[in-house]
């Protein structure tokens, strides 16, 4: 077939030409950007739209408050008047045929008040976003100005975070006999909080003080607590949380959450088991210090404990959240659940059989907030089963909320007292000073035959022994300082000064499951290299994924980098870390493992002994075994480590006799 190249172009000229006709351009729409404007200077303000193309109609409207007012409501810039304070979603509409909409918040702040706004924030949330705020990582809620917030935050003595003060563990607070002292420390510890918020937007709520009662030392964290004695412990919690929340009438400087609530006394059996206790011992010995925290100290939040009380969920418990806590002690604030222990009310101790049951049966008996998924996951289902409704989603959410806005979120700045402290309080020397201070007055000493105080001019040489004093053991929840010195550092340093002479050995390894770091000399060569050790590959992730960053011959994995990298190119935080190598026990081995912070898995060879791919504070992990002396076996071990110190060891049971 011919065709004419001119009667070709016109065909084509026309079709394009039509082409732009039929897809007209799309409607453009802003309604500005969110603000707050203060009820004591005006009840008004100026909205300034914009829409294009410019010729659209558009409206004006306030759907959830028809007493809100336009001065202009079919003009892009309008005058707005509201009727009191509140919390106000103004819509802008371009009208037509093909109508779109766009948002604005507007929050009519007044000084001393947030009821008003609480309540219009939690009408304008759908069902899901009110249930995204139910949980400790709340998401944002874009459409209504709330940004995401995580409600997880350790204070216990010092911030868990990076360049902060580290204070004295809390038994040894406790064996200052010191409220007022301690009250100090979180006094401090708050100012350092307010700073991270303000440099780093670090939220404000703070899972501390732990005032579980330390009455035997089988549970494993009496560091956390004050003292075995209800009338100490009482005291301490009281000075701490009233450190941690300052003394403005109105405003919280920080939310202090004491902890586990109640008789969380085991570590091993705590999210299956029940503590069963009788009802004067409950209320003479494991509740004093609570009660005390909540009607003295007005903690603004409480945590519900994983075990049970007399065979029901502490966290689903109508007697402790609502008898007691509510009714009896008048706590107004919000109860917040151990991480998991909603869900443990199903897999744990089962008492429930579903996780919708579990999500209402916290709701319902006064749980607000869920450290889990089990709020996220379930409470929809609990809702179309009928399980709960949606007041009592409410009454929770306005618990939660309220804690943020007596913190200040959803004020401005310049009304909330505790928004000027500058970073320059985080790890200053004033709170240092305080931090040694705390130290010496917590010192016990037992026993003295005339060897102290040190003769300087008499003792020439000093012996230092024991396999911590090598080592900066601050503790559980402990953050990372910018100076960190160990006892045997300090004591050269001060002995130094008098021309002293420290001699230092191990002496033993620390027994209890603690094992032995496998040594040096137990390693096979790698790789035909010559070297002996272990393949080190590091990766810039916490899943191994991609190439590695560095790589290279570890003599031994004995690591404690804290806040520091493992090495050139390699992040201080979220890593990973895949060690291969072999390993010629020099005796008979029953026990391999490692001790980690955080994640690690362990394979000999190339079976896998245990997966402990969690986030955790360092803890050991140790597999049965049976090497034989003298044998080779290919060893590998994986790592991640998210933030907060990192801590990576591999061990065996080789001589351990213990001390």
């Amino acid at each position: 077939m011919n065709y004419k190249p001119g009667i070709f172009l016109q065909i084509t000229f026309v079709f394009l030409f039509t082409y732009t006709f039929i897809f007209p351009q799309s409607l453009k729409i802003d309604a500005g950007k969110n603000r707050i404007i203060k009820w004591d200077s005006t009840h008004s303000t100026i909205l300034n739209g914009s829409i294009s193309p410019a010729n659209t109609n558009v409206l004006w409207s306030c759907p959830a408050n028809k007493e809100v007012s336009f001065s202009k409501p079919s003009d892009l810039k309008t005058k707005v008047t509201f009727p009191r304070p509140g919390y106000y979603l103004l819509k802008l509409t371009a009208e037509g045929k093909d109508s779109t909409s766009e948002t604005v918040v507007i929050n009519v702040f007044k000084t001393h008040s947030y009821e008003s706004r609480l309540n219009d924030l939690i009408n304008l949330m759908t069902v899901d976003e009110k249930i995204s705020q139910l949980s400790n990582q709340a998401g944002a809620i874009q459409r209504l100005g709330i940004p995401k917030y995580n409600y997880w935050s350790e204070a216990l003595h010092g911030i868990l975070d990076q360049g902060v003060t580290s204070f004295p563990q809390a038994v040894a607070m406790g064996a200052t006999w010191d409220p007022e002292l301690l009250h100090q420390e979180a006094d401090a510890i708050s100012d350092e909080a307010r700073a991270k918020h303000v440099t780093e937007g670090k939220g404000l709520t703070y899972w501390s003080p732990t005032i579980n009662i330390a009455r035997d030392p089988r549970w494993g964290r009496n560091e956390e607590s004050y003292s075995e004695d209800p009338y100490l412990l009482s005291k301490m919690a009281v000075a701490f949380v009233k450190g941690m929340q300052g003394n403005d009438p109105y405003y919280l400087k920080t939310v202090s959450t004491p902890k586990h609530f109640i008789a969380n006394n085991e570590e091993e059996r705590r999210h299956t088991g029940s503590s069963d206790v009788d009802m004067r011992s409950l209320h003479e010995y494991y509740l004093p210090a609570f009660e005390n925290a909540i009607v003295e100290g007005k903690a603004y939040s409480i945590m519900g404990a994983y075990n049970s009380l007399n065979g029901v969920p502490c966290c689903g418990n109508y007697y402790l959240l609502n008898d007691v806590l509510r009714n009896q002690w008048g706590f107004k604030g919000y109860v917040v659940s151990d991480c998991g222990a909603i869900n443990d009310m199903v897999t744990g101790h089962h008492f429930l059989q579903t996780g919708a049951e579990a999500a209402a049966r916290g709701i319902l008996a006064g749980c607000d907030l869920n450290c889990g998924e089990c709020y996220h996951d379930y409470l929809n289902e609990a809702l179309k089963l009928g399980l709960l409704c949606e007041k009592d989603l409410d009454r929770s959410l306005k618990r939660v909320l309220s804690a943020r806005f007596k913190l200040g979120e959803f004020d401005p700045p310049d009304a909330v007292p505790y928004s000027s402290i500058s970073k320059k309080s985080l790890d200053s020397q004033e709170h240092r000073d305080l931090a040694l201070k705390a130290a010496q007055k917590a010192i016990v000493l037992l026993k003295n035959e005339g060897i102290l105080p040190i003769n300087k001019d008499k003792v020439k040489s000093i012996a230092v022994i024991g396999p911590n004093a090598s080592e900066i053991q601050l503790g559980i929840y402990s953050g990372l300082p910018n100076v960190t010195v160990s006892p045997l550092e300090g004591i050269k340093t001060e002995a130094l000064k008098y021309g002293i002479k420290v001699e230092y050995t191990k002496g033993c390894d620390l027994g209890g499951g603690l094992q032995t770091p496998v040594d040096a000399k137990y390693f096979g060569e790698v790789d035909h290299t010559g070297k002996t050790g272990m393949k080190g590959e590091y990766f810039n992730n916490m899943n191994l994924s991609g190439s590695p960053v560095l790589t290279r011959i570890d003599s031994m994995i004995d690591f404690s980098w804290g806040a520091g990298s493992p090495g050139p190119g390699v992040n201080s935080d979220k890593f990973s870390a895949r060690w291969t190598g072999k390993i010629i026990p020099p005796e008979n081995i029953s026990e391999l493992g490692t001790r980690t912070d955080d994640g690690a898995r362990l394979y000999l060879d190339n079976k896998l002994l245990f997966d402990d791919w969690t986030e955790h504070g360092e803890k050991p992990n140790i597999a049965k075994v049976n090497l034989k002396a003298g044998k080779e076996y290919d060893i590998k071990f994986e790592y991640f480590d998210n933030m907060l110190g990192a801590t990576a060891r591999l061990t065996w049971d080789l001589g351990q006799r213990g001390c």
